[in-house]
């Protein structure tokens, strides 16, 4: 039998996003477009099956500032993000 704090910690855990994975996918997305592996952002949503809007949003993820893309994956960044 689970105590509640472990039930509580996991039901957390499925319900809240990792902040650095999305920051993680609009990097390596950019790599994909700058090195010419596919030439548009739909492209890329065919080839990860999602769509272009998507691919676009996490693309800009990489214009933060270095700064804000640091504090994201120090764990630093506020609750409310």
């Amino acid at each position: 039998m689970r105590c509640p704090a472990a039930l509580q910690l996991a039901d957390i855990a499925l319900v809240v996003p990792r902040p650095t994975y999305p920051l993680g996918r609009g990097f390596r997305w950019r790599k994909l477009l700058e090195t010419g592996v596919y030439g548009t952002v739909e492209e890329i949503a065919e080839a990860e099956k999602t769509n272009s809007s998507y691919v676009g949003r996490l693309l800009r993820l990489t214009l933060l500032a270095p700064e804000i893309v640091e504090a994201i994956l120090d764990g630093r960044q506020p609750t409310d993000m």
